[in-house]
């Protein structure tokens, strides 16, 4: 928008400069010139029909006059001008304006002027000694029709440019454009599509700039998730292995503390994982809406949670089918689950459509989060509470794990206060048209 005003506002401010100088000096100039002319051609008319006193050469001068200006020049002898049937009832402005002006410089006599009597002709009475005289002239000698040929080229060629340069601007955005959705489509995890190098030189090394580190960031990110979900997964054995070898030597209530902290390892690294694996390469899928959440409703029952669905279920049912990444969303639930069954006894699901964007409400009766604190709770490993018990405190990537697979969907999470009393989770999760 800002490059189509910077195009069209100077365009605008020249026309405006150009009309004002020319059709309010230049035009004015020219008509009122042409009026002079034509003013004096009657007062030389007037002279001469005055100078001669003889009717033939009175006659004779008005009959050369006519030749000699082109105009119809009729002499009625012996009348009298009758302004009631020669008023005028049409004004040309300035034009009319222009005319009386320098008839009144160049007439001592009386004059009517009659701009609407027949059209394209103006009709100037002049009273004489012996009758009037009537000089129709024509409407283009008062004016000159170049001026409508300026203006109308000026305004079409105008025109004709801006839509040359608005097509040339539109070819010069498309490749910023497309560099936007494809800078969108990599913030929220969509396979990488080829991008061609077009539109400007700027345009084209910011692309080729875009696309080498789009591989660099996807180079790295694959680096480091694959190292340490190696990593997790290489402890593994080790924590087997000892926990054989603690079954095996019998330490009885002495080796119960080491399997309890083998265990909890063991579910440390599992936690971890399903972090590192996020959304992974699971692709987006048409979901049943009605479905996808009586699966989280017979989730949350099966935890021990006392679950009600705040939604009608026939509307649920008919609502269109939404894209998510499936797996990846029940593991967000899942997380939010084992979170209200740790710390709360009743929990609640709701939804709606704001836009085109799916909001679901998920909320508990929990002691819920601080607002102090809740910028902290998706930082990974954040525990919001002191205990150093995971059956109680979790590990601190539950949450974390939820804005990761919510973003990888282009949506957004966000903690309130759940009118439960508790924790009320929102997720927006955008959907295409």
């Amino acid at each position: 928008m800002r490059m189509i005003l910077m195009i069209v506002l100077p365009v605008v401010m020249v026309q405006f400069v150009f009309l004002v100088i020319f059709y309010g000096n230049l035009w004015d100039i020219v008509l009122r010139r042409l009026s002079r002319a034509v003013a004096s051609e009657v007062s030389i008319v007037v002279r001469h029909h005055l100078y001669f006193r003889n009717v033939k050469d009175r006659d004779w001068s008005i009959e050369t006059a006519s030749q000699e200006t082109g105009y119809e020049i009729e002499f009625f002898r012996g009348r009298m001008i009758l302004p009631s049937t020669k008023s005028s009832r049409f004004s040309y402005g300035t034009l009319e304006h222009n005319l009386k002006v320098q008839l009144k410089e160049s007439l001592s006599e009386k004059f009517y002027l009659n701009l609407w009597g027949t059209p394209g002709v103006a009709i100037i009475d002049v009273q004489v000694d012996d009758g009037y005289i009537e000089f129709r002239v024509p409407i283009s000698r008062l004016y000159t029709s170049s001026s409508w040929l300026v203006l109308v080229w000026m305004s079409g060629s105008s025109i004709i440019f801006l839509f040359i340069s608005g097509w040339f601007l539109r070819n010069q955005i498309k490749p910023i454009r497309k560099l936007a959705e494809a800078a969108r489509q990599f913030g929220e995890n969509k396979p990488d599509e080829f991008l061609p190098e077009a539109g400007s030189l700027e345009v084209r090394e910011a692309t080729r700039a875009f696309m080498v580190m789009r591989q660099d960031i996807r180079r790295h990110v694959t680096q480091r998730t694959e190292m340490l979900s190696a990593a997790s997964h290489d402890l593994r054995t080790p924590l087997t292995r000892m926990k054989l070898n603690l079954e095996l030597l019998e330490l009885g209530e002495a080796g119960a503390g080491l399997k309890q902290d083998i265990a909890d390892m063991e579910r440390l690294i599992s936690a971890y994982l399903d972090f590192l694996r996020g959304a992974g390469d699971e692709p987006f899928t048409q979901v049943s809406l009605a479905a996808f959440l009586a699966e989280i409703g017979q989730n949350a029952n099966r935890s021990g949670l006392e679950f009600t669905a705040d939604y009608d279920a026939k509307l649920a049912a008919n609502a269109p089918l939404v894209r998510l990444r499936k797996l990846a969303m029940k593991r967000v639930f899942d997380n939010l689950i084992s979170n209200a069954a740790r710390h709360a006894t009743r929990a609640s699901l709701s939804y709606q459509w704001v836009g085109q964007k799916l909001v679901l409400y998920f909320d508990d009766d929990g002691p819920g989060i601080p607002p102090a604190l809740r910028h902290h709770a998706f930082e990974a490993f954040s525990r919001l509470e002191s205990s150093r018990n995971y059956d109680t405190g979790g590990y601190g990537l539950g949450l974390a794990l939820v804005r990761n697979v919510v973003e990888d969907h282009g949506g957004a999470v966000f903690l309130h206060d759940s009118p439960k009393g508790g924790l009320r989770v929102e997720i927006s999760l955008p959907q295409p048209n």
